[in-house]
């Protein structure tokens, strides 16, 4: 990601579009945590929401050079990633039905994916509730397709997997949506978006795996530095009305990620969740 990308990723989660003279002012927004940056509440493009994006990855490509590189490279390579299975998809570009499964697909261990639809993938356990792919721990109920581009519906709760690290970890969103564009022939799917807030109380459960990733580990005086640093950039309010409240300090975090997705074979084998990586930060990690 080039400096400034995250302006492009996410959605107006608040529905107020912050400039940085109204960060700096703090107007029109909840208020800004002690110690951050006056400009740290600004909107990236169109309005968009994404201070993880913002300040989170920013964080990470100083603590470890080509950082994303690798994530995309380990993506591409077989790494652990996220399976969609989107069902009762019907002709025409609107379907006001296409409820949808999401998974956890397991590493390929080295194998690379060819990405062409004849890959076979498997799904973790530990993405699933009592190890049953009818019943996964994220879904998407109310799914629904206009001018082909899936919505996952109203914005609400879901838990997205973070496939980012050797010891991925479960990102808990409010105000959440993800949508995708799905391609003609409906096997393939581009610009694909996740948002929503990252409350405040989780935000270390979701850095800590990103950081040992990138090398940082949990402890160590840059790690606790850059905990505390993160922890400055709230810009949203858990469980407000569009994740807003002028009258109170900001304690979730707006998310924007984003993804493309290429078809497989249909998943029909369920693997054990995988073994915590040992080695980088010891014990810590």
């Amino acid at each position: 990601m080039i400096d400034g990308a995250w302006r492009e990723w996410g959605y107006d989660i608040d529905r107020v579009c912050t400039s940085t003279d109204d960060s700096i002012k703090n107007i029109g927004t909840c208020r800004r945590v002690a110690g951050a940056k006056q400009e740290s509440l600004q909107d990236g493009n169109n309005c968009r929401d994404n201070n993880f994006g913002q300040h989170v990855i920013a964080l990470a490509r100083v603590a470890s050079d080509g950082f994303e590189a690798r994530l995309v490279d380990g993506t591409l390579g077989g790494n652990a990633t996220l399976i969609i299975k989107l069902e009762d998809v019907d002709e025409g570009a609107d379907d006001p039905y296409v409820p949808a499964k999401l998974y956890s697909a397991a590493d390929l261990k080295g194998v690379a994916p060819k990405w062409d639809g004849t890959d076979v993938r498997t799904v973790t356990s530990d993405s699933l509730i009592d190890g049953t792919l009818d019943k996964p721990l994220t879904e998407f109920p109310r799914g629904y397709l206009v001018g082909n581009v899936w919505v996952s519906g109203e914005p609400g709760k879901f838990t997205i997997p973070v496939p980012v690290a050797d010891n991925p970890a479960l990102m808990r969103l409010e105000g959440g949506v993800t949508t995708f564009k799905l391609a003609p022939d409906r096997k393939s799917a581009s610009g694909g978006v996740i948002s929503g807030a990252l409350p405040l109380g989780d935000i270390e459960a979701v850095l800590k795996p990103i950081a040992i990733s990138a090398g940082l580990c949990p402890g160590s005086a840059f790690y606790e530095s850059t905990l505390k640093t993160v922890k400055q950039y709230p810009d949203l309010v858990s469980g407000a009305p569009n994740m807003q409240d002028q009258s109170v300090e900001c304690n979730a975090m707006s998310v924007g990620l984003g993804f493309d997705i290429a078809p497989i074979q249909p998943v029909v084998k369920v693997d054990p969740p995988p073994t915590p990586a040992p080695g980088k930060c010891g014990d810590a990690g």
